[in-house]
């Protein structure tokens, strides 16, 4: 069985945090949590749970009956969302984009010179510039143009997922064993968006502010091509090291509410 070293350490913070008081808590776990709920009693117990299902939350912490869901990231990955192109047209359309908008994203999604995957494979979403120029700005555009698009998106990406049940993450982690912790939460990224607010426009490929996309897989020799093909993977070129960035630059004075 291939070693899954996010689940591992899933079940280690579980196995530091839950029924264990603050006070007893090591130096990491103390920082994590402080990080959420700002200043904390010693003699209070933590609850923490995994979360079950395809969710974007991995587990909840729970600290004076206030609970709060977390997405935990380990290594330097950063790849961060897939979904049938079908739903995230839905959630496009959800947010009143124009059908232009959501056509020029099909078109760049599909790479055959379609918007229905109809033709032959001819380039791939980094390769639009060259092949592309005025549609790539046409695009950019309409989906970096508008700061609270951007951040529903992104939101959608990092932080919600496809989440029915209301079950969505309300911070991000990054774990590296023997080292501090890396917490952002949904405001700070919001704020790091809205600051960047022009240089999304300086990237000439298709992008939705610091994301990128592709299909699953371009691959039609592959077993599972048709099934793949339909859904877009989400990444942002260097994650973690934004995340650092925004952690120590973009500070969130969290309160317990």
């Amino acid at each position: 069985m291939k070693y899954n070293n996010g689940r591992y350490l899933e079940s280690k913070i579980v196995y530091l945090l839950d029924r264990t008081k603050i006070k007893d808590l090591t130096k990491e776990m103390r920082s994590f949590l402080r990080m959420i709920y700002g200043e904390l009693d010693d003699e209070e117990i933590v609850r923490c749970e995994i979360v079950d299902g395809y969710r974007k939350p991995d587990f909840y912490v729970e600290y004076q009956k206030i609970r709060k869901y977390v997405s935990l990231k380990t290594g330097d990955s950063h790849n961060l969302h897939e979904e049938f192109l079908e739903t995230f047209v839905d959630f496009l359309k959800s947010l009143d984009v124009v059908e232009e908008a959501i056509e020029l994203f099909e078109f760049f999604f599909w790479g055959d010179g379609t918007i229905d995957g109809t033709g032959e494979k001819c380039f791939k979403v980094p390769e639009a510039k060259e092949k592309y120029p005025e549609k790539v700005k046409k695009f950019n555009e309409f989906f970096n143009g508008d700061t609270k698009l951007i951040n529903a998106i992104v939101r959608r990406v990092v932080f919600d997922g496809r989440a029915t049940d209301n079950v969505k993450a309300d911070f991000v982690f990054h774990f590296k064993e023997n080292d501090l912790p890396t917490v952002v939460s949904k405001d700070q990224v919001w704020n790091y968006i809205t600051s960047k607010e022009k240089e999304w426009f300086y990237i000439n490929n298709p992008h939705i502010g610091p994301l990128q996309f592709c299909q699953r897989n371009s691959n039609n020799k592959s077993k599972r091509y048709e099934f793949e093909r339909q859904r877009i993977c989400f990444w942002w070129p260097h994650f973690i090291a934004d995340l650092k960035f925004i952690h120590r630059y973009y500070v969130d004075w969290r309160r317990k509410k």
